[in-house]
This record gives structure tokens, C-alpha cells and sequence, in this order.
């Protein structure tokens, strides 16, 4: 008897184990995982804590997505904002946004310190600055806030007016005359 009930026992965890093995290979990513998708999603470079400041890079414009791997609000910006803008502009990825992790700005700095020097309080945030080689000039920035959060049309109309947007951008559907002083 005592043979019987081992035998079965033995089989069943057996049978488990494989089970459990062969759903651990095959399973799917989650979706909702931002700490794969920020790194896929911007580029292959390492995630920076702040924003990188070089003398060579002076006067140019660099376009900054300050955001965290585990904030809801940064999961959502980049599950369904960030990759229907993706898709619509026809690319793999946003080589142009540089991602700063603000949970490590946060640390350091209060929100008043932030909107100061980067012009928001909360993130995600998106950035447009020019590098002046030892501070940034602050061109434009696109801030979630709870009354207002981030939708595809606003960050598509910041990558419009910052000259990022490569993909078709509709007509508003308005029959446009010519200036008056060509009439």
C-alpha cells in the first residue's frame, strides 16, 4: 500500500514539475513590465539616472522622457502612448528621447527644485532643452498632471512642434483661404 501511495505521489510531483517547466519556457512577457519595454522602446544605450551634459554636444537640442520603471503612470506612457506613436510613426523605436529615471531625481531633489530647473513637478515628463555644455536652456516640456494626464494626441503634437514627428499628420478638415493680402 505504502509502495502504491509513493508511486503516485512521486508521479504526480513529477508531473507537475514538467508541467510548470514547460509553461516557464513558453510563457509570455507581460505587458505591462516597464522595465524591458523603456530600454526596447527609447534605445539600446544604458538608462541614465540624469541628463548627460557634454561640451562636444554644446548648443544642440536634446529631447529628455523623465520616468521610472515601476510608476503606473510610466507604464501606461509607455504601453499605450509611447507604442501607439511607435507604430503610427512607423519605427522601432524613440532614438531621440533620452530616458532619465526620476524616481533617482526625486531622491535628490524636492519638486520645486525640479520645476526650476527642468520646468515639471511630476512625471512622466517630456523635455525638450538645449545643451548650453554646462546647463540646459529649457525649450518646452510636456508634463502629466492629474487633472490633465498625457494622451497620444498631446505627445504627438510636442513631437510635432519640436520637429520629431515622422509619421502622416492629419488634416484638421478646415478649408484654409488665402492670406488677405493675396486677395
Amino acid at each position: 500500500m505504502f509502495k502504491k501511495v509513493s508511486i503516485v505521489f512521486f508521479s504526480v510531483l513529477w508531473l507537475c514539475s514538467v508541467c510548470l517547466f514547460v509553461y516557464r519556457l513558453t510563457e509570455p512577457k507581460t505587458a505591462t513590465d516597464p522595465s524591458t519595454q523603456v530600454v526596447n522602446t527609447f534605445n539600446d544605450g544604458p538608462i541614465e539616472s540624469t541628463p548627460s551634459q557634454t561640451e562636444d554636444s554644446s548648443n544642440t537640442i536634446k529631447y529628455y522622457y523623465f520616468c521610472t520603471a515601476d510608476h503606473q503612470d510610466c507604464a501606461y506612457m509607455n504601453d499605450t502612448i509611447l507604442k501607439s506613436l511607435a507604430v503610427e510613426m512607423n519605427v522601432e523605436n524613440f532614438e531621440f528621447l533620452e530616458f532619465v529615471d526620476a524616481e533617482k531625481l526625486y531622491g535628490d531633489w524636492t519638486p520645486s527644485k525640479l520645476k526650476s530647473t527642468w520646468g515639471f513637478e511630476r512625471y512622466p515628463a517630456l523635455v525638450a532643452a538645449k545643451d548650453l555644455g554646462n546647463s540646459f536652456e529649457i525649450l518646452n516640456v510636456l508634463e502629466w498632471t492629474e487633472e490633465l494626464p498625457l494622451d497620444t494626441n498631446s505627445v504627438k503634437e510636442w513631437m510635432i512642434q519640436n520637429e520629431l514627428w515622422t509619421g502622416a499628420i492629419e488634416d484638421a478638415g478646415e478649408l484654409i483661404d488665402k492670406p488677405l493680402d493675396e486677395q
